[in-house]
């Protein structure tokens, strides 16, 4: 019996931004909003280079509440 794609959860996205071989920025999170800070990475830091891959993740952790 065949599965809908839509009862699946979508694998999170990492997107980083590189300074040449060093990376000065990691973020990950479900593909919409990875993709959505992926291009706000890209008009910031025009001349660096910014990825957008899959994290291996199947749902994103959020935590709540502060830290004492």
């Amino acid at each position: 019996m065949p599965t809908s794609r839509a009862s699946t959860p979508p694998l999170a996205r990492r997107v980083r931004v590189w300074f040449g071989p060093h990376q000065i920025a990691d973020y990950v999170a479900e593909p919409a909003a990875a993709e959505t800070y992926a291009e706000a990475m890209r008009r910031r830091f025009c001349g660096l280079r910014v990825t957008n891959e899959p994290a291996g993740l199947r749902s994103i952790v959020r935590r709540t509440g502060s830290l004492s």
